[in-house]
């Protein structure tokens, strides 16, 4: 899981000091994401049906590569 933080904290250590022990901050370079908000319980059925219609918007939209072109990261 991922938080994106304020572009107000400049940096890591101008971030609040997590409270779980098991939570680590790391700086991660800009990249361009594609999302799709949903509410509901994130079932393993209702991931991937989200999944296939994020895909789809990207595709047509030109934002991903036809199908066996590329690679996707999750």
């Amino acid at each position: 899981m991922q938080f994106i933080m304020p572009a107000s904290y400049s940096s890591l250590s101008s971030l609040p000091a997590p409270t779980d022990a098991s939570v680590r901050l790391k700086e991660v370079a800009g990249k361009t994401v594609g999302v799709l908000r949903y509410s509901g319980k994130a079932t393993n059925v209702m991931t991937r049906e989200k999944l296939q219609r994020l895909e789809e918007m990207l595709r047509k939209d030109s934002f991903l590569p036809k199908e066996g072109e590329g690679e996707l990261e999750w």
